[in-house]
């Protein structure tokens, strides 16, 4: 939800009517979509939604502006998540969410003491099934945009971010 809201809101800062225009039409079909999955407990049907909407939003940004928007984007997705999630306790809170996260798309993944350890990218896995299934995918590897998401959304909940890419894994630590 924050990627749709902060896209949204970084189209209305940069004041492009029609690029947002475009935009809103193709969040309402998305939002259509979600309304679908109300009282739908297939996990799968959701997570091929969230999947499914994620990549289009890169597609849009990419192809109408530009690879360097992204990091314009996860800033602005971050201030809106900021303002959706209350955090008590960040420096915990953070990295549980980041490992819940991981573990709906089947990752092997262990956290402890403000780290995240991913051994296998469960959204890499899913993001390739869900390309040979036709999903327009348009990132080299989704590491593009979850390591600029992940420590834009860190540093909005005052903490700083590191990571270290491995093979389809990852090491994060928050602090």
């Amino acid at each position: 939800m924050e990627g749709q809201l902060g896209l949204s809101s970084m189209l209305a800062a940069r004041g492009d009517v029609k690029l947002l225009a475009t935009w809103l039409a193709i969040a309402a079909q998305l939002d259509k979509d979600i309304d679908g999955l109300c009282g739908n407990p297939d996990p799968e049907a959701a997570r091929r939604l969230f999947f499914t909407s994620q990549a289009l939003m890169e597609k849009f940004v990419i192809e109408r502006i530009s690879y360097d928007t992204i990091e314009d984007w996860t800033e602005h997705s971050a201030r809106i998540h900021r303002q959706l999630t209350a955090m008590d306790d960040p420096r915990t809170e953070f990295p549980a969410r980041l490992h819940a996260q991981l573990d709906l798309y089947d990752s092997a993944v262990h956290s402890d003491d403000g780290r995240v350890t991913v051994d296998r990218c469960g959204i890499w896995t899913y993001r390739e099934q869900r390309r040979a299934a036709g999903t327009p995918i348009t990132l080299t590897s989704p590491c593009e945009f979850c390591t600029r998401s992940v420590s834009a959304n860190a540093r909005h909940q005052k903490l700083a971010a590191t990571v270290r890419l491995r093979e389809r894994g990852c090491d994060w630590t928050f602090a």
